[in-house]
């Protein structure tokens, strides 16, 4: 078929937007989206890494801030840099009501969980993932000035039930217990990327189907540094 404007028309069968991995606090599991293209357009593939899950994790560039997540449709992210945060920048003002606050970062799955794209977004506004990922990052900040240069390696060891009450109605939430497992040197391929209200992530936020029962993840093993055979 001629190529009238110059670029292909023809429909993409690859992904060309950052992926997301997804921790669903109703169930305390950990997955990642996969999209498959298809002839009706991508598919999203929840694939559960909950007892595998080990990232090489940006907490150089977490962002906070306020997220919305639209049914059927990209978030919303209004976020600075929590490096800003700490210099005394305020947080944006929260553009909507719908808008919750929220964190977002990028990690780099390792061979034995990531698939065929390793490198992903994970994003939230739930309070117990929130409080999980804060409390490693605490762990990261206290440790990061022995190991320059470097990331740390998470993993999942458990998880904790956070119950919540508003009148008569209780909720659920399963708070994820993260350790950082080992460093790691940057991967090439894990590039921080800003998102903003104006530029919002291409990877839609769309949740899993699970089941309301949390499967425990196997226990870590000590802390080391680790080696690049795990993220290749």
């Amino acid at each position: 078929m001629p190529n009238t404007f110059g670029f292909s028309t023809e429909p993409s069968t690859t992904v060309d937007f950052t992926l997301i991995a997804k921790y669903d606090a109703r169930a305390g599991r950990i997955f990642r989206v996969d999209r498959l293209a298809t002839s009706n357009g991508f598919e999203a593939t929840p694939v559960d890494i909950t007892a595998t899950f080990k990232a090489v994790v940006d907490f150089e560039n977490v962002e906070t801030g306020w997220i919305d997540f639209p049914v059927g449709s990209a978030p919303s992210f209004v976020m600075i840099k929590i490096s800003d945060l700490k210099a005394g920048k305020p947080l944006p003002d929260r553009p909507s009501p719908k808008h919750k606050n929220g964190i977002r970062f990028l990690l780099k799955l390792a061979k034995i969980c990531g698939g065929d794209r390793p490198v992903r977004e994970m994003a939230g506004t739930a309070k117990a993932f929130v409080s999980g990922v804060e409390e490693v990052y605490q762990e990261y900040e206290r440790e990061k000035l022995k190991y320059p240069g470097m990331l740390p390696v998470i993993v999942l060891v458990g998880t904790e039930v956070v119950k919540s009450s508003k009148g008569q109605n209780t909720s659920t939430n399963y708070r994820p217990k993260f350790k950082i497992d080992g460093w790691a040197t940057r991967p090439e391929d894990l590039v921080h990327f800003p998102v903003t209200a104006d530029a919002p992530a291409t990877a839609p936020a769309i949740a899993p189907s699970t089941g309301s029962t949390a499967v425990p993840p196997p226990a870590a093993t000590a802390t080391t540094v680790s080696t690049d055979d795990d993220f290749g």
